[in-house]
């Protein structure tokens, strides 16, 4: 149904660009400006149903996209999860925390960033040191 109704809308505008365009060009003389207007009017128009055809065709959600997300529904809490950390003890937990941490500490790398950085900084003093 809104394509329909921006289809009109834009109908209506291709017809106004073009009405316009006959209105303007009848008391001019200069064919060139009239040449110039011409391809303005076409322009307009050309950029005016691109327009239309990249909204109305290209923003389309994927039916079968939206469907699949539909079948998951919202994220719940993962019971695996739960049960694992129900069997491990405080200090397994703790141990745990631990190692999660110092991997977020690794930003993603091998060696964290305040590694790196204190290693540079001894390299430096043994270069001024010589």
């Amino acid at each position: 149904m809104a394509r329909a109704s921006t289809f009109l809308l834009h109908l209506a505008a291709t017809f106004f660009i073009w009405a316009s365009f006959f209105v303007v060009q009848m008391p001019l003389q200069d064919s060139g400006m009239v040449d110039f207007l011409a391809m303005v009017a076409f322009g307009s128009t050309v950029a005016l149903w691109l327009v239309w055809a990249f909204n109305s065709y290209g923003s389309q959600p994927q039916p079968q996209a939206e469907s699949e997300k539909q079948k998951r529904g919202p994220v719940e809490h993962d019971a695996r999860l739960a049960t694992l950390l129900e069997l491990l003890s405080d200090e397994e937990r703790l141990a745990l925390k631990e190692r999660l941490l110092d991997d977020l500490r690794a930003d993603g790398e091998a060696v964290s960033l305040a590694d790196l950085l204190e290693a540079q900084d001894e390299r430096s003093r043994r270069r001024f040191r010589s």
